[in-house]
């Protein structure tokens, strides 16, 4: 019998020998060791031997309906089988039979309502697809994992389902949390679009150097006439100065006149000069490492490389979606400048050169307090030429400008004209190769000072 289920009524099996089954509705059973006590639902007594006895089946009554289902399950079990062993038992067990059978029943019928609430329930609440073009707000988000959440503490069985279908609404939150937003159809971080964006940068930028053949810089300092013309004004003044000394020794048999002491004068002062000249600039440095040591390039210097040629890449590119905030203003200090000149800038000599032409080998540039200074080493017929160009700057408000220059060759300051025609000649040739390297269309000088040069990048409107 099952545990803790005491039935109204108990159907009693008793089997005497050579009797048909006895099949006995009972108030109460009582079995002893030797014997069994029945007491009838008449209230009538009756004794058997304890083997007589074959069955005890409860019956069904109210208290079977707060059963376990298992219990009852067991019951019902117990009577079947009766049932097949004891035939005759059937037109009392029968009974009992069904009312058990129907308390299985109306509670397999409530689960399947039950079941059918709950998923209804589920369907209802996975209806609403997520879709995963929406923009949805992280308080719709949060009020559908909620709501899923209630539902899961409440219907424990559908807690696969809910899940299942709550993944890309946590996803989404996960996602808002940590900053990120839709990239090209997909959901990144901001580093990770930033990272993508930098390495096509630097792929389209690497690509682009790739076929470029550097900033193209003329190498002519003077062409042929221009030193032809220089040898021939030098040419000139000597062989006056030489006619006007032999004129002054040979003239007046010996004797020194006033015109003659004039030229003698200027002669000499003419030699003088010209001594004096050769003395300083055949003196004076002739090579670059030996006025300002060997440039070595450090890691720092050679990362300035890759910004100018940034810069060089935004203005051939012409589109502002490449630029960054860190282009807006490049701060180079004269190493920096002096490693671009190195890496980037391209001498170019002309195709069909002339024997007396003044070729630029080198560049560099150095910033004093008070002006300035590009080197300039040169080559002509074999010898090496260092010119120094020191030119004076101001900065007035956003307006940058030079009003001075003075040229050295060697360690002699040349005339104020010669030094203005070479400093003009250089001067066209930095405008005109930085108009090739489009620096000069985005970028313009904003300040000079502190040992560095600083640029900023034009940007329309303002």
């Amino acid at each position: 019998m099952a545990a803790n289920y005491v039935p109204d009524l108990q159907i009693v099996l008793i089997k005497l020998p050579d009797t048909p089954l006895k099949v006995i509705t009972a108030k109460s059973v009582d079995v002893q060791e030797s014997r069994v006590i029945v007491v009838d639902q008449n209230d009538r007594r009756a004794a058997y031997q304890t083997p007589y006895l074959k069955k005890v089946i409860p019956t069904f009554s109210d208290a079977a309906k707060s059963l376990p289902d298992d219990k009852v399950t067991e019951l019902k079990t117990l009577i079947q089988l009766t049932i097949q062993q004891f035939p005759e038992s059937r037109q009392l067990l029968q009974p009992e039979l069904a009312k058990f059978s129907a308390v299985i029943e109306e509670r397999k019928a409530a689960l399947a309502a039950l079941a059918a609430g709950q998923q209804k329930v589920g369907d209802d609440f996975v209806s609403v697809p997520f879709d995963e073009k929406q923009s949805y707000k992280y308080s719709e988000l949060k009020a559908r994992i909620d709501e899923g959440e209630e539902i899961k503490s409440k219907y424990p069985q559908l807690a696969g389902k809910v899940d299942a279908y709550l993944a890309p609404w946590q996803q989404r939150v996960s996602y808002l949390k940590e900053g990120r937003r839709i990239f090209e159809g997909e959901w990144h971080t901001p580093k990770e679009i930033q990272d993508t964006l930098n390495t096509r940068k630097n792929s389209k930028i690497q690509g682009f150097f790739e076929h470029y053949a550097g900033i193209p810089f003329s190498a002519v300092v003077l062409p042929q006439m221009s030193m032809l013309l220089c040898l021939v004004f030098i040419g000139a003044t000597l062989l006056v100065t030489a006619y006007m000394l032999m004129y002054v020794a040979n003239s007046h048999g010996g004797n020194l006149t006033i015109s003659g002491l004039i030229m003698l004068i200027l002669g000499l002062i003419v030699m003088a000069l010209y001594a004096y000249y050769g003395f300083k600039i055949f003196s004076g440095p002739s090579k670059l490492q030996d006025y300002a040591g060997p440039l070595t390039l450090k890691e720092e210097q050679l990362t300035s490389v890759e910004t100018v040629k940034r810069m060089v890449f935004l203005s051939a590119e012409g589109n502002s979606s490449w630029r960054e905030n860190s282009d807006l203003e490049v701060t180079l200090t004269p190493s920096e400048i002096n490693a671009a000149l190195q890496k980037i800038v391209r001498l170019q000599r002309p195709a069909q050169g002339e024997i007396l032409d003044l070729y630029r080998e080198a560049m560099r540039l150095s910033i004093k307090p008070e002006y300035i200074e590009l080197q300039d080493q040169d080559d002509c017929l074999g010898k090496t030429l260092l010119f120094r160009y020191q030119i004076q700057y101001k900065c007035e408000g956003d307006v940058f400008s030079f009003y001075d220059c003075k040229v050295y060759l060697g360690g002699a300051q040349l005339p104020t004209q010669l030094g203005n025609l070479l400093w003009r000649n250089l001067y066209d040739q930095i405008v005109d190769s930085l108009q090739k390297s489009g620096i000069a269309r985005i970028y313009r000088i904003q300040k000079v000072g502190d040992g560095k040069i600083s640029l900023m990048l034009q940007v329309p409107g303002h």
